[in-house]
């Protein structure tokens, strides 16, 4: 099983937001009176049930025994593609599995969205759960409505499926979570097949997706089943290849999703400190100077000034911003949480009623900002060549410049609670020299 490399481009940029055409933004998501819909009967749940229950236990045979029965057909971005055998003729049956840099909790997390976990991959039109059959901290059963988009010059499809959501554990000990959807028949969710939706309606048999903790802390094996037959007049080879790219762009979509998570993480445990334009000459990672054709722009993460070649658009907190390419290949998760300490926030919170430090507000900034009295902070922040290449091989320099924030490390831990590394920071701010001015520039 092959493992997919952290994502280079942010979901803004990704193949997924170009399915979606323009002109269907307008009709989605749909109202809440779009189906008509009365109570289950006893009957009624009791076949939900069990339809999500052998098709959960359906899917999870396939994907533990599929690397025995199925060869290898392709591979794809890491991502390794199985055709199998499907149902009926006019279904295409595709398995797809993949190593991800993730956790079991980030996809547990994900279930949390009213939305499908597919929906991550921006292909789903439209997703509404119609009715919630069972809920408990291991297993949810849902009916779910879903518009699936496709590219020209094929329709987009709806689809009706019942679908399970389960915790499990597997064999050593390993942990894993999976959900599983399969079509159903109801009278309240009637066919968009006319104007302004023209949905075909499709049928989904047994398909889902599958996490399983793997030997390795950081990292998880998911597979990935799609069985799906389009209707109409599609031809089969068009059928396979198009169910084909859905699940390679659902896992590399999955491990997209989780990261733009993290770095959302990374700047609501943190004060991001921007640092002035001004005091920057050069790029913090290419090194090249400023001028009318390269601008300086900040990193939404770090706070430093980059050059637009060295930053991209990603997807965090809910809004295009801008991160480097430094920060956005922090791929794995930390061991604790990003600068989430309780004796520095709460003295933190002392040194800004008292009037010593002062937060600029979202409303002036795009990130949180921690600004001092003292302006020569910055003037000891001035970049140098060894200053980058110590940023791109420790995580220590990062941390240290978030601390230095604050005027006097001895205001906030106190004489006796101080960590060694700030003892070594003031040391080496007291011994430290200042240096020629030519070190500034990179020739």
């Amino acid at each position: 099983m092959a493992l997919v490399p952290p994502p280079r481009k942010s979901s803004m940029l990704s193949e997924a937001s170009r399915v979606i055409r323009p002109e269907d933004r307008a009709f989605y998501p749909l109202p809440e009176s779009a189906f008509h819909l009365p109570p289950l009967s006893a009957l009624e749940i009791d076949s939900f049930v069990a339809t999500a229950s052998r098709s959960f236990d359906v899917l999870f045979n396939r994907c533990v025994s599929t690397e025995l029965l199925w060869p290898p057909t392709s591979q794809a971005h890491s991502v390794h593609l199985v055709y199998g055998n499907s149902i009926t003729a006019r279904s295409a049956s595709v398995f797809a599995c993949a190593k991800i840099y993730a956790t079991l909790a980030d996809i547990v997390a994900l279930k949390d969205r009213t939305e499908s976990i597919q929906h991550v991959a921006e292909d789903v039109l439209d997703s509404k759960i119609l009715y919630e059959v069972v809920d408990t901290p291991r297993e949810s059963i849902y009916v779910r409505w879903e518009a699936l988009a496709f590219n020209l010059p094929l329709l987009h499809r709806d689809v009706c499926v019942v679908e399970a959501q389960r915790e499990f554990d597997y064999v050593n000990g390993r942990r894993g979570w999976g959900f599983a959807q399969h079509s159903v028949n109801l009278d309240g969710c009637r066919e968009l097949q006319e104007p302004p939706y023209n949905l075909v309606r499709g049928t989904m048999y047994h398909s889902g997706m599958l996490a399983l903790e793997s030997g390795v802390h950081g990292l998880l094996d998911v597979y990935c089943q799609l069985e799906i037959d389009l209707k109409g007049l599609v031809p089969i080879w068009l059928t396979k290849m198009q169910v084909a790219k859905r699940a390679k762009r659902h896992l590399k979509a999955l491990s997209t999703c989780i990261h733009e998570k993290r770095l959302t993480e990374r700047i609501q445990f943190q004060f991001v400190v921007l640092v002035p334009k001004e005091e920057r000459t050069h790029c913090s990672r290419c090194t090249k100077a400023f001028n009318a054709w390269r601008r300086k722009c900040y990193c939404r993460v770090c706070g430093e000034v980059f050059c637009w070649s060295c930053t991209q658009f990603w997807r965090v907190e809910q809004r295009p911003r801008r991160v480097c390419l430094l920060c956005a290949g922090v791929y794995q998760a930390p061991a604790g949480q990003y600068y989430h300490d309780p004796l520095l926030n709460s003295n933190l919170q002392a040194l800004i009623s008292n009037g010593d430090v002062a937060v600029v507000p979202r409303r002036q900034r795009a990130s949180t900002s921690v600004t001092t009295r003292s302006a020569s902070l910055f003037g000891r922040r001035k970049l140098g060549m060894t200053y980058f290449e110590e940023k791109r091989s420790t995580e220590m320099l990062s941390d240290m410049d978030h601390f230095e924030t604050v005027p006097s490390t001895e205001a906030i831990f106190g004489d006796d609670n101080r960590p060694p590394m700030l003892e070594a920071l003031d040391s080496n701010r007291q011994t430290r020299g200042r240096r020629a001015k030519s070190e500034f520039y990179v020739w």
